[in-house]
């Protein structure tokens, strides 16, 4: 009878071999896996929704283009904040502070104070357009970012300007 452990050293290093894929398997995910983020870095289009939120919770930076447009003061926190860019830095955003609402895009800052307000629209979309006695300022929501609240709190604060006239 044969000795079964002959043919076992005569097997070239098939173990080696299994080694050397299996790196090659982990190495070719890991290849894939910096390509994938990459490639969601490199496209903002599909961002995350960006909800409404408390101005105290906003970081000191993503208010700094309100600050710059002139439109926020440096020590006033607003009671709501969306940002509206793409990266989330604030370059295009709404803000609700006490007395008025104010809106930054493209390094120009806007403001419409509530008891100017003649009218507030929601479409369907929730982006929310405030009409003055000076024009319309909008703020861009998309769906589930808290448009429809964010118009309830303008009409809140609108009747409070109004009946303290």
């Amino acid at each position: 009878m044969d000795d079964p452990r002959k043919d076992i050293d005569n097997l070239p290093g098939l173990g080696l071999a299994a080694y050397t894929g299996l790196l090659g398997c982990l190495c070719l995910l890991g290849v894939a896996g910096i390509f994938g983020g990459t490639m969601l870095l490199i496209q903002p289009d599909k961002r995350a929704a960006s909800p409404l939120m408390p101005g105290a919770q906003v970081g000191v930076w993503r208010l700094a283009p309100l600050r710059k447009a002139g439109v926020l003061d440096i020590t006033t926190v607003p009671l709501a904040f969306h940002d509206e860019s793409l990266l989330m830095t604030g370059s295009t955003a709404c803000a609700m502070l006490h007395d008025r609402i104010i809106r930054v895009e493209e390094e120009q800052g806007t403001q419409i104070f509530f008891a100017e307000i003649t009218d507030v629209q929601v479409d369907e979309a929730e982006s929310v357009t405030l009409t003055g006695p000076e024009g319309s300022l909008r703020c861009h929501f998309g769906p589930g970012e808290g448009g429809t609240r964010f118009a309830r709190q303008i009409e809140t604060e609108r009747s409070r300007a109004h009946s303290a006239d």
